[in-house]
Formats: structure tokens, sequence, C-alpha cells
């Protein structure tokens, strides 16, 4: 089965990479889900939005339906006004980041979120609280009925990949 067709078949999908395979990874989501919903969510926490917007662009990925949300930017500079991107503060603010995922289903219509990269929260967050606020993404998406691509090295965090298992539906080594 293809990544695609894992992503299409399954609510919520939990890929996992090495850090040394992490960029390839990242330009194979990229690629794959843009050919799996019209309407595509794209929270990051690991490259600022302007990045990940000349990655998209150097994979030949027309940006236009996506809806972003950065939570690196504002933690150097002052973010830009963009129209398609919500700056938060920094990824400490989890409520400020669960607000915005919540609202990219709800205020932007998109289909699917990709989350880059869950693990990393742990470095900021004690891992029993990111378990907390990724079940509770992953309740939003269930009852909303949509899908979600979640992001993890395995170098992050092994118990909170461990713990992830049990919430999603499929997990992919990549």
């Amino acid at each position: 089965m293809t990544l695609t067709e894992d992503i299409g078949q399954n609510h919520i999908v939990l890929l996992i990479t090495s850090k040394s395979r992490y960029n390839d990874t990242v330009k194979k989501i990229q690629i794959e889900i843009d050919q799996t919903a019209q309407k595509i969510g794209y929270v990051t926490v690991n490259k600022p939005f302007n990045t990940v917007l000349e990655e998209l662009k150097n994979n030949g990925i027309n940006s236009d339906k996506y809806f972003f949300v950065d939570a690196v930017t504002a933690t150097v500079q002052t973010p830009p006004v963009v129209e398609r991107c919500l700056f938060i503060n920094s990824p400490t603010a989890l409520t400020d980041l669960g607000l915005a995922f919540s609202s990219l289903y709800n205020e932007h219509g998109c289909e699917l979120v990709f989350f880059d990269t869950i693990s990393l929260l742990a470095v900021y967050q004690e891992v029993s609280t990111v378990i907390k606020f990724v079940h509770n993404l992953i309740t939003k998406i269930r009852v909303l009925n949509k899908k979600a691509v979640f992001l993890a090295l395995k170098e992050d965090s092994e118990t909170l990949i461990k713990d992830l298992n049990m919430f999603v539906d499929k997990i992919i080594e990549l």
C-alpha cells in the first residue's frame, strides 16, 4: 500500500522517521498529502512558514490550497501579516497551538492537517503533557470526521511514540 492510500484509508496516521531521514521524509509527505485533499492544513513547530513555502515550491507543489500554523517564527522575530498563516508565539503555547489546529478544520475548511513535527514538542514540554495534548487533538479530529498526519522523529521521544500508538489508526515508519 502506498502512503497516499494509507492516508486515504485512515483518519489519523503517525509517520515515524529518523533525524537523518527527516528532510527526505518531509519531501515525500508533502508530495503525498498534496494528492489526498483539496484543502490542507500544515502545522510547523520545526521550520518557519517561509521555509515550508519554499520547500513546497521546490517540490512542485502549489501552496494555494494550504493554510499554515507556524509556531517557530515568532520565537525569533515579529511575524509578518500573512493571509494564509496563523503565527503562534512558541511551541510551548499548547493552548494557542490547539486552538489554531482546530481553526484549520473549523474556520479554514481543511480536510487534512499535517503536523510537522509532533515529537519536537517533547523538547519543550513533559512527555505526559504532550501525550494529553495530542490525545485532545486526535479527539477533535475524530469528532469532526477529518484526517491528520503526524510526523515524529524516533530519536526525540520513544515514550511519546509508544503512547501515541494507542490513539492513531496507522503507524508507518519511513
